[in-house]
């Protein structure tokens, strides 16, 4: 039996020694594992880092997007604000007939509106406060502007203008709108383009066809 013994312990350290490998291979094996764990993780995460920080790319620009756009939306609004400002102050300048030679003016305008329709006669309408502009000097004028000997009468009505004069002709089948406030109406558009370029740089929107007269029944 004791002759036994040597072969037990021989097969005891062999058993000791494979398992010592086993467990040495199976430690590698477990490290291994480990760090390949730990670097998909690692990847996963940069993953979900660069699509988060894409995203938050993606909503910082549209947000800035925004912002610009109200931006301007509101520098818009200020601009047509001033600009409508600026009209309205020229409207009442117009109206008080204060910084300018008013008879003068509204001579030019009829004599405009007459020679632009063309016709052998032509009715003025006037502003309430206008019926006593038209003299026989003042009609001599008109006359002179028109260029052509052409019958002007003056409507016994008013009409509901600040001043200006609207003109119809003789027949009754063409009216050219030349009161102060159509005339401003008609020149707007141009003004407009002007005064944004010279107080704001502003270039933009497409030509206005300067205006014409109105044709039969307008």
């Amino acid at each position: 039996m004791a002759s036994e013994k040597p072969l037990s312990d021989e097969i005891l350290r062999d058993a000791q020694t494979k398992a010592d490998r086993i467990r040495k291979r199976a430690q590698r094996d477990a490290a291994k594992l480990s760090d390949d764990a730990a670097r998909e993780a690692a990847a996963a995460a940069g993953k979900v880092v660069d699509i988060a920080r894409r995203r938050a790319d993606r909503v910082a620009q549209s947000l800035l997007a925004t912002i610009e756009q109200e931006m301007r939306l509101d520098l818009l609004v200020a601009r047509e604000a001033e600009l409508d400002r600026l009209f309205d102050a020229a409207r009442d300048r117009l109206a008080a007939r204060a910084a300018y030679d008013y008879p003068t003016v509204v001579a030019g305008l009829a004599a405009e509106a007459i020679a632009a329709m063309g016709a052998d006669g032509a009715v003025l309408e006037l502003a309430e406060r206008d019926q006593g502009l038209a003299t026989s000097a003042w009609l001599a004028d008109v006359r002179r502007r028109v260029g052509r000997d052409v019958a002007i009468v003056v409507s016994g009505t008013s009409a509901p203008i600040t001043g200006g004069a609207i003109v119809r002709s003789a027949d009754g089948r063409l009216l050219y709108d030349n009161s102060l406030e159509a005339r401003l109406r008609r020149l707007r558009p141009e003004l407009r383009k002007e005064l944004a370029a010279r107080l704001f740089g502003y270039t933009g929107g497409t030509p206005v066809p300067p205006a014409k007269a109105a044709g039969a029944g307008a």
